[in-house]
């Protein structure tokens, strides 16, 4: 099976999209490219052997956009479409707002990888069932759904501890990007 990417601004479900995609032999990363040296440790994160079908939810899909599509020809692509100002907001309240430049710029590029989704999902949406189901059978291309364990996924509404996430977030913002791999 082709593998998956979600991609999203940040504060807009990747973290609980990835644990909701991680079931019945999927495998979803949270920011597969973090940590990764280079492309080729990237691409061998995304060809995991033991699962059915492995993807990536990550906000910095956007940066590296052009890249891994043409890494990943066949991927499949779902974009979360949440308003700029909510995520301006929530990012503001949690203390890791990028800057209005690096924000705008962030903004424009996602709204560009948007136009090429496969499926694209309006965030106050996210959690009801009928769009995870929805999202599942786009990404997995039919395997089975389970709607009690989406639901009960929703309710826990799963978001990274920030505190700790905060310094490895701004540290990873300033060191330069993994070798072979250049932002657009």
């Amino acid at each position: 099976m082709r593998p998956f990417f979600i991609t999203a601004l940040p504060r807009s479900g990747t973290t609980f999209l990835a644990n909701f995609m991680t079931h019945s032999g999927v495998h979803c990363w949270h920011e597969a490219l973090c940590g990764a040296k280079d492309m080729d440790e990237y691409v061998a994160r995304m060809s995991l052997r033991d699962y059915l079908l492995v993807g990536d939810s990550d906000s910095g899909l956007p940066m590296i956009h052009g890249l891994v599509r043409q890494t990943f020809p066949d991927a499949l692509w779902i974009g979360i479409d949440r308003p700029a100002d909510q995520v301006k907001h929530s990012l503001y309240a949690c203390g890791g707002w990028p800057g209005n430049e690096c924000f705008d710029t962030m903004v424009h590029t996602h709204q560009q990888v948007l136009t090429q989704c496969s499926l694209v999902v309006p965030f106050d949406t996210l959690f009801l069932t009928e769009t995870l189901r929805n999202i599942w059978h786009t990404a997995t291309q039919g395997l089975r759904f389970d709607p009690r364990r989406a639901q009960m996924l929703a309710d826990m509404r799963v978001q990274p501890n920030l505190d700790r996430y905060l310094p490895r977030y701004r540290q990873a913002l300033a060191a330069p990007m993994p070798v072979g791999i250049k932002v657009y």
